[in-house]
């Protein structure tokens, strides 16, 4: 932490960071995704996944300045970067089975929930496309086996889901099912430790060197445990 500043900026700084904890906990879904575990001495190939960027001293030495959202949004941007990496990592899987459809509806959806479970494999969670967020919630609510219980849960001919929609930050036009044992995600140190803040001085005598980071190794270890839905559409 920068030596000059007055105790409340440090304490402004102290307030900062933990709103980047706060947010980047309350936007993190990796546990609810893919297996995780800590760090051991045998893991090697770790990644880094981070945001580093210079900062005005003076929102922690004016009493006028009121940086709270831009903090929030530094660690919710991190909880996005990870389910992007997943996704992405997903996709780019050209042995991962694909099933091509034209057209999706909730008979769709269910047939492929229906097909995991005779495989023998537990889907838990589901990505889709933000465009059928106003199907799912409206066309296909009346159907009696699907049952809506919050925005991310979902029940689909007795299987329940963990819904998770693409967006601006996190684009996709595939449906996703996973069983959550399809991976594993290691956090170093550890999981409830896996996010590090430093606001420090920069080469900038009016801005301050921010960094937020996890350190992470993400595997596919089963790819029977995923199903890509591919909407083929025709031109």
């Amino acid at each position: 932490m920068p030596q000059d500043l007055s105790p409340r900026a440090r304490e402004k700084i102290e307030h900062c960071k933990n709103l980047v904890y706060e947010s980047y906990r309350n936007s993190s879904a990796i546990d609810k995704i893919v297996r995780t575990r800590d760090a051991d001495v045998s893991d090697e190939n770790f990644i880094k996944m981070y945001k580093r960027t210079y900062i005005p001293k003076e929102w922690f030495t004016r009493e006028d300045v009121y940086p709270d959202l831009v903090f929030k949004q530094f660690g919710s941007g991190i909880a996005f970067s990870e389910k992007k990496y997943i996704i992405d990592e997903i996709l780019r899987n050209k042995e991962i089975k694909r099933s091509a459809v034209q057209t999706v509806d909730f008979n769709t959806l269910k047939e492929t929930s229906i097909s995991f479970l005779q495989g023998g494999v537990r889907p838990t969670v589901m990505f889709a496309p933000i465009e059928f967020f106003a199907k799912l919630h409206t066309d296909w609510r009346e159907n009696p086996e699907l049952q809506i219980t919050t925005f991310e849960d979902i029940v689909i001919a007795g299987n329940v889901y963990k819904v998770f929609w693409s967006n601006k930050y996190i684009p996709f036009n595939e449906f996703i099912f996973v069983d959550r044992n399809f991976g594993e995600w290691i956090s170093k140190p550890n999981f409830n430790e896996r996010l590090s803040i430093t606001i420090s001085e920069s080469d900038r005598t009016d801005q301050l060197d921010l960094l937020i980071f996890t350190t992470l190794k993400f595997s596919i270890l089963d790819i029977n445990k995923i199903i890509i839905l591919q909407i083929v559409r025709q031109e």
